[in-house]
């Protein structure tokens, strides 16, 4: 089985509340939680209750931050925990060099992993400006995929195909069909990702 489980916060639960609800995944779970703070709305989950479930829940070892203004968060958490607790992003990934700098440990992408990890892999030998010039690169990319969640779930699969990992590109509803509009501009950053990747490998 899996080492790790990742549960997005339920909605309107705080307190004690939220901490009998993970309470009872975690007794039921790996050895290892990871908690998604998700919001497309506000900043998420109180630092407070998420320093609750620190304190409370032995299991609790990771969290992925994904709310608006990421940035601060990282950091105050990170303080707040004594750098004891695991922390991910992964939908602010547009920030990935500031969350560096802030000491974060990880993303998770969905696609892309080779020019990240080319990324990570300049900033932690201290070639600051050629991960910045590589991030760089990705930016128009990023900025296209992430007008919407759903824009981003269809370029991450049509990319599968570009790289013959995936056989179609369809979505479920209520993704839609990209239009023409968007299928230009698609096919321009898919072809940038293999080339960036292309030449990494």
């Amino acid at each position: 089985g899996a080492d790790w489980i990742l549960c997005q916060t339920p909605n309107n639960l705080n307190g004690n509340e939220l901490t009998e609800c993970f309470n009872e995944i975690a007794d039921v779970g790996p050895s290892n939680l990871m908690i998604q703070d998700l919001s497309w709305t506000d900043n998420g989950m109180n630092d407070e209750d998420i320093l609750l479930l620190f304190e409370n829940i032995k299991k609790f070892k990771g969290l992925k931050i994904e709310v608006l203004n990421s940035g601060p968060k990282y950091s105050r958490i990170l303080k707040a925990t004594d750098h004891k607790l695991h922390l991910s992003g992964g939908w602010a990934i547009m920030g990935m060099i500031e969350a560096l700098n802030r000491g974060v440990h990880a993303f998770i992408p969905s696609t892309m992993e080779v020019i990240y990890n080319q990324i990570y892999n300049l900033f932690i030998e201290k070639k600051i400006n050629k991960a910045r010039d590589l991030f760089s690169k990705i930016l128009p990319i990023l900025s296209f995929t992430h007008q919407h969640i759903d824009i981003a779930i269809k370029f991450s699969k049509m990319l599968r195909v570009r790289e013959e990992i995936f056989i179609t590109d369809l979505c479920r509803s209520p993704i839609s069909e990209f239009d023409i509009y968007q299928l230009e501009e698609a096919d321009i950053h898919l072809e940038k990702v293999i080339s960036l990747q292309n030449n990494i490998n």
